[in-house]
């Protein structure tokens, strides 16, 4: 069964869906990965570049060719780029231009035998003429096949309840959220994180399940990447990501084990949410889905949350510098308002996504976006608003419950005139006062004290990367009347390293991430170190409070 499941996974990926599983099935084979292309205008003219067991350089030119095969005609169309593969060094700075590479075109179809001879006779051919190390080798299908269920024979889902839901998630139509908890569900045995769990994991066996996880997750994205559903792919390599740091965390390994892993996962997230922003560009302002009738109870949340990834990828690009084509940032720019009146706070979920879209006004404009971050504490302190722990898809179904009478509500969480409890209120207050916003915080503090301010602490240190985590403390905190401005500030200034894996904390755009998929995890801490990593201008003013 999951070697048929396999099989279809990799006669249907694309060239771009089925990259970061290759590359990680490259990593497991004892290659070193150097550059895993982000289709953009700097790709080093070739699609990965590694170093094998040996040291010998290789030059990776990946093909797609989903349940077909590599026709001469085809062949003849990549010839110019095949060519440049095999005759000119790789322009990298980490691979030295003296050491002959090796070349290899990979595809996920058949080779035809006349493409197959063409090969063999340009091979021959640079032989002749003194070139013997200018050979073009394939990777093809069965051999892509046979990569793949080595990694799946030992780790992958094999008890009666994982298979099945590896199976939901491949019935998914593909056009939804990504099923994050069904997702959960597959890696933490897999990565040995289930309640119980605490022998030792040996270096091989670490990484092996490290490629194993990374290539399950490529194939539960089948109905995800077939339908160019670029949020549902970015979420499966934040969930893969972040569990990934946790295994590592848990069993002590050696960053180096899990970092090659993680810088691939990385790339794809970037590609993906490139790319979503590129079709959003595409579309000048207009999301609509289907039709227009049926999409308005999502329209709302969809366009928030197009905002939220927005921001913080122009964050991100901003923190490091690096932008994939020049004229993209104006584009980003285009699709970020300049308020939040249009954005839906639908719930404590939602918080991360404008706080990602405040700080992207704060840093674009120094001394803007305050207003904006005090409404918002304002309405968390303020409006009952759905549990951090509630996914949109259960407020939306909820609120057509209380539309339409035929359906029930879903939901059992009982609302009054003002918020009494939240995950947030606390998170808030010192995210102000981070900001050196005193008054603010003075004005709030009346509403702040009379509410209960909760937070979860996972039991162990690696379990704040799991999605679901059965073993922990619920702490309720009740603010005095009157408080202390100095321990405001301190509290916002406290050391993310005593709740947040290093690993995890030094990645800035995955933890964002992981906050926004799992607001839950998006704990004080949390959110007053990802504003220091995006807007570190404002540092040195919150410790001159």
């Amino acid at each position: 069964m999951l070697s048929k499941l396999i099989e279809s996974w990799l006669d249907n990926a694309s060239e771009k869906s089925y990259q970061p599983a290759f590359c990680q099935m490259l990593i497991s084979r004892g290659y070193t990965v150097i550059h895993s292309t982000r289709h953009c205008p700097i790709e080093y003219g070739k699609d990965v570049l590694a170093i094998a067991k040996d040291g010998v350089p290789c030059a990776f030119q990946l093909k797609g060719n989903p349940g077909g095969s590599l026709s001469l005609s085809q062949f003849r169309e990549i010839r110019p780029q095949l060519d440049e593969l095999v005759n000119q060094h790789i322009a990298h700075p980490s691979i030295s231009k003296d050491v002959p590479h090796r070349c290899y075109l990979v595809t996920n179809g058949r080779i035809e035998e006349e493409v197959t001879l063409a090969i063999s006779q340009s091979n021959d051919t640079n032989a002749r003429d003194g070139y013997p190390h200018r050979k073009l080798e394939t990777i093809a299908r069965e051999q892509l096949l046979g990569w793949a269920l080595e990694l799946e024979s030992d780790f992958w889902p094999s008890e009666l309840t994982e298979l099945r839901t590896l199976l939901e998630i491949l019935t998914h139509h593909g056009d939804e959220l990504f099923p994050v908890e069904k997702l959960h569900k597959l890696l933490e045995p897999l990565f040995k994180m289930t309640p119980g769990e605490g022998e030792k994991v040996g270096d091989a066996e670490f990484s092996r399940r490290l490629s194993s996880a990374a290539l399950l997750t490529a194939v539960a994205l089948k109905p995800f990447s077939g339908c160019a559903n670029h949020f549902a792919v970015v979420s499966a390599w934040v969930i893969f990501s972040v569990y990934a740091i946790g295994f590592a965390t848990k069993y002590k390994k050696r960053a180096e084990l899990v970092t090659p892993s993680l810088n691939l996962a990385e790339e794809a997230i970037r590609d993906n949410l490139s790319m979503l922003l590129n079709e959003a560009h595409q579309r000048g302002g207009k999301y609509r889905e289907g039709n227009g009738i049926a999409d308005f109870p999502v329209y709302a949340w969809r366009h928030t949350l197009l905002i939220g990834l927005a921001s913080l990828y122009w964050l991100e690009c901003e923190r490091t510098g690096f932008w994939p084509k020049p004229e993209q940032k104006v584009e980003v720019e285009a699709i970020l308002p300049e308020d939040q009146t249009k954005m839906s706070l639908w719930g404590e979920g939602a918080v991360p996504q404008f706080l990602f879209h405040n700080w992207h006004l704060r840093k674009q404009n120094s001394g803007t976006g305050d207003n904006q971050v005090i409404t918002l504490a304002k309405e968390v302190m303020s409006r009952p608003l759905f549990c951090v722990y509630y996914q949109v898809e259960e407020v939306i179904r909820h609120k057509l419950s209380e539309t339409f009478e035929a359906f029930r509500p879903t939901i059992t969480q009982k609302f009054g005139d003002k918020a009494s409890v939240s995950y947030f209120s606390a998170t808030m207050m010192a995210h102000l006062a981070q900001r050196s916003l005193k008054e603010a915080c003075q004005d709030l503090w009346r509403r702040y004290s009379k509410m209960t301010s909760l937070t979860f602490i996972p039991k162990e240190f690696w379990m704040y990367c799991l999605w679901h985590s059965e073993e922990g403390d619920n702490h309720s905190l009740i603010p005095p009347e009157t408080g202390q401005w100095v321990d405001l500030v301190v509290t916002s200034q406290e050391e993310i390293q005593t709740a947040v894996p290093p690993l995890l904390a030094q990645r800035p755009l995955l933890l964002a991430l992981w906050c926004l998929l799992a607001p839950h995890r998006a704990t004080t801490s949390v959110i007053c170190h990802l504003y220091n990593a995006y807007s570190a201008t404002d540092k040195s003013k919150t410790k001159a409070a």
